[in-house]
This record gives structure tokens, C-alpha cells and sequence, in this order.
């Protein structure tokens, strides 16, 4: 099979094909000029068919690379969106661990933590 699209048959090279074909040749009796012209006729209707399976599928391509497209950029915002909230609440963690009202043995454990829960968002920024 290749690649190679057929040639068009264009409708004044039918025509001379169709004046050739009807004068009389030895050899070819008109059953076989008409069988010839249901063959021309049989192989432009399977090549328009063929076209019209070519441009449904370069169709649906391009829908499906779109519809790819949109999906992924949807799923970009929404990580970006879970990444500044999760530093939000991070941040928002650690500053009410740092204003928290603890006894002067505490103090160390909640800084510390603070400290971790900063440390999570750097690595996750």
C-alpha cells in the first residue's frame, strides 16, 4: 500500500478517456468499454469516500489536540492554585505557632515546629 493519494481524474481528462473509450478499437467490445466506464465511475465514488473518511479524522485530531490542550493548562491553574494554598495555609500555620501563648518550657518545641512547617512550604514552593 502506499502513501501516495490517487491522481484526480478531472472531468476534461474523463471526458477524453470517455471519447477514446467509445470509438471503436479492436479487440474491446462495448460491454467492455462500458465495464471500464462502471470501473472509472466505482473507483471516483471509493476515492470521494476515502476523502470524506481523511477530513472527518483530520477533524476529530484537531478537536481532540484542543481538547488535550484545554485539559492540560486546567490542570497547570489548578496545581498552581493548590501550591499558593497550601503555602498559605503552611505560613499561616507557622505564624500561629509563633504567636502562640505558651509556658517558657514550650517554647522551644513550638518554634521548632514553626521552623519545620516553613521548612515544608520552601520545599514545596
Amino acid at each position: 500500500m502506499t502513501d501516495t493519494p490517487p491522481p484526480r481524474l478531472t472531468a476534461s481528462y474523463e471526458q477524453m478517456l470517455r471519447a477514446m473509450l467509445a470509438e471503436p478499437w479492436t479487440g474491446f467490445s462495448r460491454d467492455d468499454v462500458a465495464a471500464l466506464l462502471a470501473e472509472i465511475d466505482r473507483l471516483r465514488a471509493e476515492r470521494n469516500q476515502f476523502a470524506d473518511r481523511v477530513d472527518t479524522l483530520t477533524a476529530v485530531c484537531k478537536s481532540n489536540k484542543l481538547a488535550y490542550r484545554t485539559a492540560v493548562e486546567e490542570c497547570q491553574r489548578l496545581q498552581a492554585a493548590l501550591d499558593a494554598a497550601r503555602d498559605r495555609a503552611l505560613t499561616e500555620a507557622a505564624e500561629m505557632l509563633r504567636q502562640a501563648v505558651v509556658s517558657p518550657n514550650e517554647t522551644d518545641g513550638i518554634y521548632e515546629a514553626s521552623e519545620i512547617l516553613l521548612a515544608a512550604r520552601a520545599t514545596t514552593s
